[in-house]
């Protein structure tokens, strides 16, 4: 009986596909939008040097809100980050026309020291957001975690 090669090659092949979906849902895709390229650039880094973790990222900058609604695309992003506070139009607009755009994107909203009093107040949309703001700065790990709890809910 003589064995065929091509078997083994498709087993083979078969194998890698599975290794490559596998990677492929642990691989999250982030847009961060902040006006400071500083704390975007912070940030992407953070993510992008995760190693062995549930996910892993790619992640692309904004510091113009703007900017970053012209380029936004349905179904591009798993997780969308907002600094709240912005010229041009503040955090919480710019989460609504995303919203438009995709529906089921996640999003965490960005705050530099205390949430201030006027957001918990439930005013800019902050009350539907009060489990999604992250303050910075913060330490890497648990930026990292809180991310991850993100992209899960």
């Amino acid at each position: 009986m003589q064995r065929d090669n091509t078997g083994h090659l498709h087993h083979t092949l078969a194998i890698k596909q599975k290794q490559i979906q596998k990677e492929n849902t642990r691989l999250k895709r982030v847009l961060i939008v902040t006006a400071e390229p500083d704390v975007n650039l912070a940030l992407k880094f953070a993510l992008e040097q995760v190693k062995g973790a549930q996910y892993y990222f790619r992640v692309d900058c904004f510091a113009n809100p703007v900017l970053a609604l012209k380029g936004f695309e349905d179904g591009h992003y798993d997780l969308f980050l907002v600094d709240v506070i912005m010229p041009q139009m503040n955090g919480f607009e710019l989460a609504e026309e995303i919203k438009k755009i995709d529906e089921n994107i996640k999003m965490g909203f960005l705050i530099a020291g205390e949430v201030p009093s006027r957001l918990r107040a439930n005013q800019l949309g902050a009350e539907e957001h009060k489990d999604k703001f992250i303050q910075l700065p913060i330490e890497n790990n648990h930026f990292i975690r809180l991310i991850s709890t993100l992209i899960d809910s």
